[in-house]
């Protein structure tokens, strides 16, 4: 086989680096991933990881039949499976709990990549060439898009100009359209989801991941983003369809042409506080802007209907940029079709919802008592017409403006006030308001700093506006003064000055008493010592042993329980001696590498590792470990 850059996946001739400066990887960092280099399904060679989300981990491949990079994208629910690729490929559940869950997400996976390999050749959707399965999960094999998503390019070069990011999602709409007719939506449109490619092009990724979830805490955190799910994603019983898409849609228009995050839709309900995009001093022509807050309508009735409307009324405005755009009538007889059958369109199940929503707006809108129809009634008019209505109110907001400040107060936000007053003086103010709250309720997403040292982990989390609280727990598997645990999941999103607690090891007040020897071996009163340039030596040696075939002269592994320890275990021996143990649950990995029965590497179940002296803190551990390794072998 050909030799490869595992980073880019640019053929190498024999010795020679490559000009992306890709860098080795240690095989113990990232153990639950593939390790590069690892063929799938005889004919995809796999690299390194372009990505790790909560539902999948994505590494850039090569086909080696027909020799170009590949994207392949691997179902591994986070939290729910555990791999330690070096003892085996294979994905197992962390538990009997989690393993109906694993199967059903592991079939979504599989059904999604059928219904969008049938739209392969699509211009705004990124192509499937195949899905199969191998090592206990699933696997797509899709294009490798070169490029970077839009919110990376956002970071990097601020907002788009707005008649080039509408023309540039005109592919996107289209070929959601013709999802749509077959049925399929795509619920979870934003910034990060669409690739900017070098030629300029944009696609779509990653249809439907937050179906392959049931676990509502973590459905939420990767289906409903904030200030891109429309009101419908988060309610039980929300009539979800193309306007669903609609909003996704037109919201990361809204951002790409702003830079700002929309208002999240639940706070948008009883006050709708989202500015115009002109009011943030977004420079974008009237009719484009008018189409946008169309599209971002917080109910579906007001909303534009479908792609196809969407990209007319866009076509339109961009032939004619000083014309006044159409905004065709609603249809609400026809929005509510595909929505009830459940044949035509997937919509959200019981899974998708919070309890809060649910509680608040299960089956009606809080404070919205329903019409004859059981439709809600509209508070405030969210129709184009309404613009009449501001420009007429500013021709009398000079004389009222006094009056309203006097009558109602000038800090009432109830939103009932005089019409008039709020669009002249305290339109500013509003705006200045709204501006500040928006930036307040920005949206951060929780990194994972379990493993980390405590000083690390509060300086990453207040990089990030977050506030720290610390509590001390013992631990007979981390080190004092590293975080156990922490109290929010990593990749959940909050606002900043939210707090999240550090749970974190401190000094254990006894030995732990997790392993029960049956027997001791021979003690040594022997000196020990060992550096850094001999442990690496001593650590190569033993992955030597463990992978080679004939290298350990005895091999013994025990299932869980034996001997009254709760895992099971795999042990190698080399010359009578303990050189190497592999102890494994559901839910738990750890790793002992030993010289002369003295621990030089320990690598424990959050995936930190010790290395002599530092490991010499788990002696106590490890000489039950030990213990029991030699009562096996001396059967």
């Amino acid at each position: 086989m050909k030799d490869y850059c595992y980073k880019c996946m640019r053929e190498l001739k024999p010795g020679e680096s490559c000009v992306c400066g890709a860098q080795p990887i240690g095989s113990d960092e990232f153990p639950h991933r593939l390790r590069p280099g690892t063929v799938l399904n005889g004919k995809y060679l796999v690299g390194e990881c372009l990505g790790e989300g909560g539902f999948g981990i994505t590494y850039i491949g090569r086909d080696l039949s027909l020799d170009f990079r590949v994207a392949v994208k691997e179902y591994y629910p986070n939290g729910a499976v555990s791999r330690s690729s070096e003892r085996s490929l294979d994905v197992r559940p962390v538990s009997r709990s989690q393993s109906e869950f694993f199967l059903k997400g592991k079939e979504r996976f599989m059904q999604e990549a059928r219904n969008i390999a049938k739209f392969n050749g699509e211009p705004g959707i990124v192509g499937v060439r195949e899905f199969f399965e191998c090592n206990n999960t699933a696997y797509i094999i899709m294009d490798y898009l070169d490029g970077e998503d839009l919110s990376v390019t956002l970071k990097k070069n601020g907002p788009f100009r707005a008649e080039r990011i509408f023309d540039m999602i005109l592919p996107i709409a289209g070929s959601l359209d013709r999802m749509h007719e077959a049925g399929v939506i795509h619920r979870d449109i934003s910034p990060d989801n669409i690739m900017l490619l070098r030629d300029g092009k944009l696609k779509l990724m990653d249809f439907g991941s937050a179906r392959y979830y049931t676990d509502e805490e973590k459905e939420l955190s990767v289906m409903l983003k904030q200030g891109y799910a429309p009101e419908e994603q988060y309610r039980k019983n929300g009539r979800q369809g193309p306007w669903t898409d609609v909003y996704g849609l037109c919201a990361t228009l809204y951002k790409c042409v702003t830079g700002v995050t929309p208002v999240d839709a639940l706070d948008r309900l009883r006050t709708d506080e989202l500015q115009r995009p002109s009011e943030l001093g977004a420079d974008i022509p009237a009719p484009l802007e008018q189409i946008m807050m169309y599209g971002l309508a917080v109910f579906s009735e007001d909303r534009c209907h479908d792609m196809a409307e969407l990209t007319e009324l866009i076509r339109r405005a961009l032939a004619n940029s000083g014309a006044a755009v159409y905004v065709a009538p609603a249809r609400a007889a026809d929005r509510t079709k595909l929505a009830d059958d459940p044949h035509m369109t997937m919509r959200a199940d019981d899974s998708y919802r919070t309890v809060a929503a649910d509680n608040t707006y299960g089956d009606h809108y809080s404070g919205r008592p329903d019409t004859a129809d059981g439709r809600p009634k509209k508070g405030k008019s969210r129709a184009p017409i309404v613009l009449i209505v501001i420009a007429a109110a500013l021709i009398l907001a000079a004389g009222g403006y006094m009056i309203y400040r006097t009558v109602s107060g000038a800090d009432d936000k109830s939103g009932k006030g005089d019409a008039g007053a709020q669009a002249t003086t305290a339109v500013s103010e509003a705006t200045d308001a709204a501006t500040q709250a928006v930036s307040e309720s920005v949206k951060v997403t929780v990194p994972n700093v379990c493993g980390k040292k405590l000083a690390d982990a509060q300086k990453e989390l207040s990089s990030l506006g977050l506030s720290v609280e610390t509590t001390e727990e013992e631990s007979d598997t981390v080190a004092a003064g590293y975080v156990i645990r922490q109290s929010i999941e990593p990749d959940r999103q909050l606002n900043r000055g939210d707090t999240v607690m550090l749970f974190v090891a401190k000094e254990p007040s006894e030995a732990p008493t997790e392993y029960i020897a049956p027997t001791s071996p021979p003690q040594t009163e022997d000196p020990f010592d060992i550096t850094q340039g001999e442990l690496e030596t001593e650590i190569e040696r033993i992955r030597e042993y463990y992978y080679s075939p004939t290298s350990a002269d005895t091999k013994i592994t025990l299932d869980k329980g034996a001997n009254g320890i709760d895992m099971s275990r795999d042990y190698r021996f080399h010359n009578g001696r303990l050189v190497f143990a592999f102890m494994f649950d559901s839910d738990r990995e750890r790793r002992f590498y030993y010289k002369d029965d003295h621990l030089i590497r320990y690598i424990d179940e959050n995936g930190t590792v010790y290395d002599y002296p530092d490991a010499k803190r788990f002696d106590s551990l490890s000489s039950a470990v030990v213990a029991d390794a030699y009562y096996e072998l001396d059967k």
